[in-house]
């Protein structure tokens, strides 16, 4: 591996630790059964994209806690800042 994708990706890491992300909230066990029923369920329009509509649903809950932090946002999101910022402007178009 290169030495800079090993600092790129340590980085990455040490962010995700400090915005809380390495350690899953005992929460979490209650999510699965929802993935499942939202993936089961077939409530939304013909031909529309569930993952988009997940995606939108979950960024909006991201933007509605971190409002003002896109580099928070980015990091629960899972994208960089430019993707999570392109993705919070087309929530509003």
């Amino acid at each position: 591996m290169a030495e800079t994708t090993f600092r790129r990706r340590l980085e990455k890491v040490k962010g995700e630790y400090q915005a809380g992300l390495m350690v899953r909230n005992p929460d979490w066990s209650n999510i699965p059964p929802i993935l499942t029923r939202l993936i089961s369920s077939n409530g939304g329009s013909v031909g529309e994209n569930l993952f988009e509509r997940a995606r939108s649903v979950l960024l909006e809950e991201v933007v509605a806690k971190v409002p003002q932090d896109s580099a928070k946002g980015s990091a629960l999101m899972g994208v960089t800042t430019p993707t999570y910022r392109r993705w919070i402007t087309s929530l509003h178009s």
